[in-house]
């Protein structure tokens, strides 16, 4: 079972006793958008690697596709995922368990290229949303 590398988080550990279930995701291949992740996450003692994994607790809910959206005999379905993934650009934000002392101490770096990163995952996001919807519903409406 994998463990979540976020410091604080118990996900995967034996002496984890939320009964919800957690999903994995694995940290980037891409090396600007990991360069990223390790900005977001208050780990100063090492770096992410490819093999690191962060749980679905630290994403927002519209940053994780949980569900496939199909239509069928012209009705928009949604069929749940076997395994989550994220959408494009995705930056783990979310640290509930994380000590207060750590948490007006988060990693800075680069110039604003995070906060770039982000409009632009929103305004993508935005787009293919509005796609999605031209697509899959009908013209009258």
């Amino acid at each position: 079972m994998p463990t979540c590398c976020v410091p604080g988080c118990t996900s995967g550990y034996r002496n984890d006793t939320s009964p919800s279930v957690r999903h994995f995701f694995s940290a980037p291949s891409d090396e600007r958008l990991r360069a990223a992740w390790n900005r977001a996450i208050p780990r100063a003692d090492k770096d992410l690697t490819t093999k690191s994994r962060v749980c679905s607790i630290h994403f927002h809910d519209q940053d994780i596709r949980k569900t496939y959206v199909r239509v069928i005999n012209g009705e928009t379905v949604e069929i749940p995922r076997g395994k989550w993934s994220l959408v494009e650009g995705a930056l783990p934000k979310v640290f509930p368990n994380l000590p207060s002392y750590l948490q007006s101490q988060r990693r800075r770096g680069g110039n604003g290229s995070e906060k770039a990163m982000e409009t632009l995952t929103k305004e993508q996001h935005h787009r293919s949303h509005k796609l999605l919807a031209a697509q899959f519903l009908p013209m009258s409406w």
